[in-house]
């Protein structure tokens, strides 16, 4: 008998909201009660600042209600009736005052089934401004499909007429959203390890860069796809229409130092640009890694055969997988894959990888684990599974999170991300009981 309920996963209407507000001068407003706002305005607050007062009364209350973003029309009963025509008009009067280069207006899943014009609203009210309207987000979709859908509308909107002057060894970063954790660490390595090629970054798509940044995307020479699932379709969609190749990882995502590795010789052979520089600076991480690994493991026979699970999307769960397996020697106990799509490349992947290592049973869920000394995955999914059973460490991959503040950016992807998680590694079987 299960003695706790499954965390509830956020679905496309999160992912879209989570997108829009991954565009540093943009508003979103969002048609819906305010239920659907409070979450999603407190978390980009965190993820992503705009600004140094946190103190409630300075943020209005009408619209806002005592937070910084997502100013909303607080649908009720009689608006589900009648519409939410003198609620749309007056938040977008409203946020006048405010400063923005983009505006989004979002229906909740529940607002999409009144009808409202919202592309009406929003140019009746701003007739020259850049922006989106999302009448349907996608209801029970995956997060990443919510994220992906909204990341190809924005580019749209912001796209240019005709194919620009393409600025030679500069790329864009696709696939990454304020969600992700600990997104803000991920772009800052990337960029490090880019830069020792002589490679710029023209824009991060949707996590933190401005509409100026953002409409610059189609001078790139390339699109490195940091995770499939929230960045390929916009990736396949530039291809198309400006000609823009892609770079998407075997892996799925750069984790561990051969993908990090293979993914600094794919993008700089693309671009016909040294690596050296980059390799090195791998290298000199190997070595550190290897020190640390060493000690650890002449005092314990840790990590090797010591068992983990994780729940994560297919792309992270593969590449994850592969790191733990055959850098470190770890077993997989469970692999609980979330938002799984029909036919999706990666569970293959990862079911062949484990398969072949007579591992194929490892599929499931998290909820009760009795061999893992560690758990990847969300607070919640933690905290749950460690009342079953406390003898297990927890590493956090994704939100929500237990609240710890990184005044260091983390990161799990490139050299920093497997520095970091060897640290996680190491310092987690250390503590818990053999």
């Amino acid at each position: 008998m299960e003695t706790f309920l499954p965390s509830i996963l956020p679905d496309a209407f999160s992912g879209a909201l989570f997108a829009l507000e991954g565009i540093k001068d943009s508003i979103v407003v969002l048609n819906g009660p305010t239920g659907c706002k409070f979450y999603h305005a407190a978390v980009s607050g965190d993820q992503l600042c705009r600004g140094f007062s946190y103190d409630p009364v300075s943020n209005p209350e009408r619209y806002y209600f005592r937070q910084n973003r997502i100013p909303c029309t607080f649908l009720d009963d009689h608006d589900f009736v009648y519409g939410a025509k003198e609620k749309l008009e007056g938040v977008l009067n409203f946020i006048k005052e405010d400063q923005f280069n983009y505006l989004a207006l979002v229906n909740s899943p529940g607002a999409a089934l009144i009808g409202d014009d919202l592309e009406a609203y929003f140019r009746n009210a701003y007739p020259d401004l850049a922006g989106v309207c999302i009448e349907n987000t996608g209801f029970s979709a995956p997060f990443h499909q919510g994220f992906s859908d909204t990341l190809l509308q924005v580019l749209q909107s912001l796209a240019p007429q005709q194919k620009s002057k393409t600025d030679p060894r500069s790329v864009n970063l696709v696939g990454i959203s304020i969600y992700h954790k600990y997104f803000e660490g991920e772009v800052q390595e990337m960029k490090r390890l880019l830069s020792l090629c002589g490679i710029s970054v023209k824009t991060t798509m949707l996590a933190g860069d401005s509409t100026a940044q953002l409409s610059r995307f189609a001078e790139a020479e390339l699109n490195i796809i940091l995770q499939p699932e929230f960045g390929k379709p916009a990736a396949m969609w530039m291809e198309k229409e400006y000609g823009i190749p892609y770079l998407e990882q075997e892996t799925g995502m750069c984790i561990g130092f051969d993908a990090t590795e293979s993914l600094v010789l794919s993008v700089c052979k693309q671009l016909g640009v040294d690596f050296h520089a980059a390799l090195e600076d791998i290298k000199r991480a190997r070595a550190r890694a290897f020190a640390n690994i060493y000690s650890f493991n002449s005092l314990t026979g840790l990590p090797k055969g010591a068992y983990f699970s994780i729940k994560a999307e297919a792309s992270f769960a593969y590449s994850m997988t592969h790191f733990l397996y055959s850098y470190l020697g770890m077993l997989p106990e469970c692999i609980d894959l979330i938002d799984v799509i029909p036919n999706d490349p990666y569970q293959k992947k990862l079911l062949q990888f484990l398969e072949e290592k007579d591992l194929g049973d490892r599929l499931g869920s998290v909820g009760k684990l009795e061999l893992s000394s560690l758990l990847l995955a969300d607070a919640n999914s933690i905290a749950q599974t460690q009342l079953q059973n406390d003898n297990l460490f927890g590493i956090e991959i994704s939100l929500p999170g237990f609240g710890y503040t990184h005044v260091i950016p983390r990161a799990l992807t490139g050299v920093s991300g497997c520095l970091y998680l060897l640290e996680q590694i190491i310092n987690g079987l250390r503590f818990i009981k053999r």
